[in-house]
């Protein structure tokens, strides 16, 4: 064997371990809490609302529906799919774990979460060797570094001061003990699956700019292209920063045949990838309904206009332009291209809504480029760094000493947490335990219950889980996964309480979401058509960048709630009058009920029962005696 093909495997396995060890790392206090839960006999259980949301409301469900062979649709109320421009890779991912677990909710979700986790040190490692140039250790500290935290993934402003202490804190502070490190960013969307594919893709960009033809372009072009069906934003970032790189390329290579030819490859490529997307996209728009849903999905904004909130923003970008140039003019032209697309690209995704009329949620623009910051940052930092370690006398280690100390404290404070987790006190714990007759109700809805069986619940945090959890569509759906005019979703809402027994003061708490019943939020069935302005900038911190008003800042409005309780008071349904053929009265829904009995109502049937859970069928005749 040649010594350079001896150096190649020794290569690969050290970074294969490494990849392992910060996948490994990443799920280690949730095995961890997982063992001391079953020690203690209470039920573990990983994905809950408290720290998932997001994925509770769509995502999980979405990646459930495929399992169960329904296909991808954002509909899982009504017994008919509807059209879906969800980017549908991460989702499939996710129904292949799941399916390669039996439905093993906890093992499929960490093991999700080791893989990705590793491969985002594997790609993070091959920027640094192919893209900044690094040698082997310093790739390694690199990858590990932004692997492991959740630096690159900042969902806010880099000025975000707080933020930033807190994230160090998080990672890198070993004498303050901490719970794991932002659960949420390890959804599965964003930034579990987008991130690793978005670096590759980045990564393949790189290698085709620096060697334009043929195998390049088809690299870059399949994996760029791909990102629409993963997600958009990033998408919608690589394709203003390839862009304008074709842009600069036609000029300059415009007497290159075979150069040209690969650009078009590349862009061709990216047609090919967008075209099953717009297909879906509108179908999805010339629904009856499509409109209505895209108002619940998103923090839509719209209108024409330069956005200056972000300014702090736009100095960094222009800060860092200047160094690129100052840094690469003469040594490597370039990456200085390729960089300043890069940033230049920042500047035109803030205000894409100059071109389109309207962007949805612009707070995803911070995570989408925070990362490439970074990368660009770690390449002028190790550049300037080998330049002034040229003399040692004049310019100490200093850059050298502060990422290994890092890299030291960092894992010190993963050491520390591990520790923490076998024996961890008991009010920690217990946020990732859940009650198991919950847990085994839904075993058995999945084993004993027809698929897409209609469940009929008030809850509205119930019904996300039955959503993610069990093959049973909710009566009550989640305003990010369906089609339902807003008629229908208030409609149910009343049915659901009244037959429920819930009290007219207590429904009208919950539509207000007044306390006690915040938990369960009606912002679950109204998604934002209704905003509370003032409680969403203090929460979300999203109109200190906006530069539009939301467009209906009354949450809900007045009349709208007048409207509820004269229909909740007058109204007077039947159990047959539900399009469901269960219901579901557990724990949650207990919190609410009223005095309705039903052991003793004709037009149900006690089906389940354990000592906190009961699921009842709903008989469409009344006959005395047996079911029908």
């Amino acid at each position: 064997m040649s010594p350079i093909k001896r150096n190649k495997i020794i290569t690969v396995l050290a970074v294969t371990i490494i990849a392992a060890a910060v996948g490994l790392a990443a799920i280690a206090p949730q095995l961890l809490i997982w063992n001391y839960l079953n020690d203690n006999e209470l039920t573990y259980f990983y994905k809950q609302y408290s720290a998932f949301k997001d994925e509770l409301k769509a995502y999980i469900g979405y990646a459930r529906e495929i399992y169960e062979g329904n296909g991808l649709s954002p509909e899982m109320t009504l017994p008919t799919g509807a059209p879906s421009f969800q980017p549908p890779l991460p989702l499939y991912v996710t129904a292949f774990f799941l399916t390669l677990f039996g439905g093993d909710t906890n093992t499929s979700f960490l093991a999700l979460n080791f893989v990705f986790m590793a491969l985002l040190t594997v790609v993070l490692f091959l920027v640094g060797r192919s893209v900044l140039k690094l040698n082997f250790w310093w790739s390694a500290i690199l990858a590990i570094i932004l692997a492991a935290t959740s630096l690159t993934t900042n969902p806010e402003s880099i000025f975000n001061l707080s933020n930033l202490k807190h994230k160090f804190i998080n990672h890198f502070y070993p004498l303050v003990r901490t719970p794991i490190p932002t659960p949420a960013g390890l959804e599965i969307i964003d930034p579990l699956i987008s991130y690793p594919a978005f670096i590759l893709a980045v990564w393949a960009l790189y290698l085709f700019w620096k060697n334009p033809k043929i195998s390049t372009a088809l690299t870059a072009g399949v994996i760029n292209g791909l990102m629409i069906h993963i997600y958009f934003f990033k998408w919608a970032y690589l394709v203003v920063w390839i862009g304008l790189l074709t842009a600069y390329f036609i000029f300059k290579f415009r007497k290159e045949k075979n150069k040209l030819m690969a650009v078009g490859l590349l862009i061709l490529l990216l047609v090919l990838f967008f075209v099953p997307f717009l297909i879906r996209y509108l179908k999805f728009t010339q629904n009856d309904l499509g409109q209505e849903h895209m108002w619940r999905l998103t923090f839509t904004e719209y209108g024409h206009h330069i956005r200056i909130a972000v300014y702090k923003e736009y100095l960094l970008y222009a800060g860092l332009g200047a160094a690129v140039f100052w840094r690469f003019r003469n040594k490597d032209r370039n990456k200085m291209v390729f960089y300043s697309a890069a940033i230049l690209g920042m500047f035109i995704v803030w205000n894409i809504q100059l071109v389109t009329g309207f962007v949805p949620d612009p707070r995803h623009w911070f995570a989408t480029v925070n990362p490439i910051i970074f990368i660009i940052l770690a390449d002028l930092a190790y550049g300037i760094t080998s330049s002034l370690l040229k003399n040692p006398k004049k310019y100490p280690y200093a850059a050298a000493g502060l990422a290994i100390t890092l890299l030291v404290l960092m894992l010190t404070k993963k050491a520390v947490n591990t520790v923490y987790f076998i024996q961890p006190p008991q009010k920690f714990a217990n946020q990732y335990s859940f009650d198991k007759n919950i847990v085994d109700s839904w075993t058995w809805i999945n084993g004993h219950l027809p698929k897409n069986t209609t469940l009929l619940s008030p809850s509205l945090m119930n019904t996300l889980y039955l959503n993610s959890f069990t093959s049973a569509r909710p009566y009550l759906p989640a305003f990010l996964t369906t089609f339902m005019p807003t008629s229908e979703i208030e409609k149910r809402f009343v049915y659901a309480n009244k037959l429920f027994g819930v009290p007219d003061d207590v429904f009208t708490e919950r539509v207000i979401m007044k306390t006690p019943y915040t938990f369960e939020s009606v912002l679950d069935i109204y998604g934002y058509t209704y905003v509370n302005k003032i409680a969403f900038e203090k929460k979300y911190n999203y109109l200190n960048y906006s530069d539009l008003p939301l467009k209906n800042p009354d949450y809900p409005p007045v009349s709208r709630i007048a409207a509820l309780m004269e229909s909740y008071r007058n109204i007077n349904p039947n159990w047959p009058d539900l399009e469901a053929e269960y219901i579901y009265n557990g724990p949650l829904e207990n919190r609410f009920r009223g005095q309705a009995n039903f052991n003793q109502d004709n037009f149900l049937q006690l089906v389940y029962r354990n000592p906190t859970v009961e699921i009842y069928k709903i008989r469409t005749l009344f006959l005395s005696g047996n079911d029908i």
